[in-house]
């Protein structure tokens, strides 16, 4: 087989190479979410590129008591925390336990306070009565400062402006204690 002239053979040469390299898999593009852009590169984990930006509750709704809430949890005033919940509201935790009246939601967020998390609130949606919020948390990967979304939590508030109940739904994330259940279920049958 006689290969063509040399200049022509490395003009077919560097376009193949060329042809190849954009055929290849491109870099996967951030992903726009609430807050700002996922970093591809941590996937499945949802970090964010850089400080996500905090959403602001719309003053009509339930969302301000959920505003008033980061606000609280972010200066470890758990007392602050507690009052915001009516006499017999309920709290329950990622770790699905249960904490019921004001005593017991202070303890709770106390012991949620000893990880000392930073929230910020990327997204809220909610009417009179129930609030939804997406939280990141600051956390450190590789020796970096970084936020990672980690939960919605959803806050059902009275006719006085407390909350009688907030549920924490916690993204999947085996490795963090604080989201093991305490106890193993018996199986279903």
């Amino acid at each position: 087989m006689k290969l063509p002239a040399r200049p022509t053979y490395l003009l077919i040469v560097m376009a193949a190479a060329c042809s190849a390299s954009a055929l290849a898999a491109p870099d996967p593009a951030p992903l726009m979410v609430a807050g700002g852009a996922l970093d591809p590169t941590l996937r499945p984990r949802d970090v964010y590129i850089g400080t996500p930006t905090a959403a602001v509750a719309d003053p009509a709704t339930a969302c301000t008591l959920a505003e008033r809430y980061v606000a609280a949890v972010n200066t470890r005033r758990y007392a602050d925390i507690a009052a915001l919940f009516a006499p017999d509201g309920i709290f329950y935790e990622p770790s699905q336990e249960i904490a019921r009246g004001r005593a017991a939601i202070e303890e709770a967020q106390r012991k949620i306070g000893m990880i000392k998390p930073q929230i910020i609130p990327v997204a809220y949606v909610g009417n009179k009565t129930d609030c939804m919020v997406e939280l990141s948390v600051g956390v450190e990967i590789d020796g970096k400062p970084r936020h990672m979304l980690v939960s919605i939590d959803h806050f059902t508030v009275d006719d006085k402006g407390l909350a009688t109940r907030m549920i924490a739904f916690a993204r999947s994330r085996p490795s963090d204690p604080l989201l093991q259940p305490k106890t193993t279920a018996p199986p279903v049958r």
